[in-house]
């Protein structure tokens, strides 16, 4: 398990390393305004992928953890099936809406949606690869493409100073690495044709075990992007080129907390069907103890470097400091315990969590445009702080509600 940590975590660092040098080089050579619209872009496309979804992804993943992909055939392609219809209708939503309001020309709006759409295939690629202990291939699937697509891009764009260039090299190298996964994974699977029946029941059961999934995916789009949302709409790009740049940088700790939950969750899963509690809850205890003290590691660390880091974006955003330590206290916070969420998402308790996100999302939701009006940037950090931290402690109080009524099942 730790080769496949450090595996997540080389692809993770790689992944933000060239996130942030393509950041860099936009808010260099195109401005915090150009910056802005990159960044709510990324949101968009994480949002559209979530929402595609319906929950499935992480439901897939928990059923076939342990499963032989070609024994589960039949289980794959409903699923496949259901993301499609999924993705189509949401597709066909939004040209509705465009139709009505013009927000977008169609050339615009038909390279935004065709980049959405091969990134959530792959996306859901991802998380198959995941469920059967795949991690450094699920993660360069489900981000290293992405980056790599920008990376390109942003060097051709150069060439013409034209950063509408980023999105059409994107867009060209989603749709080769899907066009190669579809066709890797239909040679492996030996699928054909008539395997893509529409089964209904079947396809029933994954939207029903999919939901609280769904629900505590949707309640994390609330968490996660509510403030990058209304900052763009009340503030403006420029201010939210300002708070990525702090979000992300303070999110670095998150590289780890990503690599460890990719591989534990499928542990834990793994480990919960067999009954082996006892391990299942040693697994935690251990995870949530390394990750507390690499978040007091990293907070000093951060206290040392920040405003030489910020400084990299530019002067200017060196005066955001603070928002970058109050943003990075929810953060490392959220670390720490994210093993007990985890637990609870992978286990019997999975709707027990969706319903305190979902709590707690709706309060970032409201909380954010009201402080966001009043008090800008910072009202937004500590909304979004408030929720995070009270989402956190809630999973927290419950696991270990949970861990003591289990070990005393066990005659502990």
């Amino acid at each position: 398990m730790k080769k496949a940590i450090s595996g997540v975590l080389g692809i993770k660092v790689l992944n933000q390393l060239c996130a942030f040098l393509v950041s860099i080089g936009i808010a260099r050579f195109y401005g915090e305004y150009q910056l802005g619209q990159f960044a709510l872009f990324t949101t968009l496309a994480m949002v559209f992928c979530i929402v595609s979804s319906l929950g499935s992804n992480v439901y897939m993943q928990r059923e076939l953890s342990g499963e032989s992909l070609e024994q589960s055939k039949n289980l794959l392609v409903q699923a496949c099936l259901f993301r499609v219809l999924n993705t189509g209708i949401l597709i066909i939503l939004a040209g509705i809406f465009n139709a009505v309001t013009a927000s977008f020309e169609w050339g615009q709006f038909a390279v935004f949606f065709a980049i959405l759409f091969f990134f959530q295939f792959l996306n859901f690629a991802a998380y198959l690869l995941k469920s059967q202990s795949k991690f450094v291939v699920s993660e360069l699937l489900e981000w290293g493409v992405f980056r790599l697509g920008i990376v390109v891009g942003f060097v051709a764009s150069l060439l013409y100073l034209n950063a509408d260039i980023i999105y059409i090299s994107l867009l060209g190298i989603l749709a080769l690495t899907s066009c190669f996964v579809i066709y890797k994974g239909q040679l492996q699977l030996g699928l054909e044709p008539t395997n893509f029946t529409f089964d209904f029941e079947k396809v029933k059961t994954i939207a029903i075990g999919s939901l609280p999934f769904l629900v505590t995916q949707i309640s994390a789009l609330l968490l996660i992007y509510t403030d990058t949302l209304f900052i763009a709409a009340l503030l403006g790009y420029e201010q939210l080129a300002y708070y990525d740049v702090c979000y992300k940088l303070a999110a670095v700790v998150l590289f780890l907390n990503a690599s460890i939950t990719s591989v534990i969750s499928t542990r834990i899963s793994q480990l919960y069907k067999a009954g082996e509690l006892r391990s299942v809850h040693n697994l935690v205890k251990k995870v949530c103890g390394y990750a507390s003290l690499a978040a007091i590691l990293g907070f000093f660390v951060a206290i040392a470097l920040s405003k030489f880091a910020l400084g990299l974006w530019g002067e200017e955003f060196i005066q955001y400091n603070d928002l970058f330590m109050l943003l990075l206290v929810g953060i490392l916070l959220q670390f720490a315990l994210s093993a007990t969420s985890t637990y609870l998402s992978m286990s019997s308790r999975a709707k027990l969590c969706a319903k305190i996100t979902l709590l707690f999302g709706t309060v970032n939701l409201l909380l954010n445009p009201l402080l966001i009006s009043k008090f800008g940037l910072i009202g937004a950090a500590v909304a979004t702080l408030s929720a995070q931290v009270a989402i956190t402690l809630s999973c927290a109080y419950f696991y270990l509600k949970q861990r003591k009524a289990e070990l005393l099942t066990l005659g502990k």
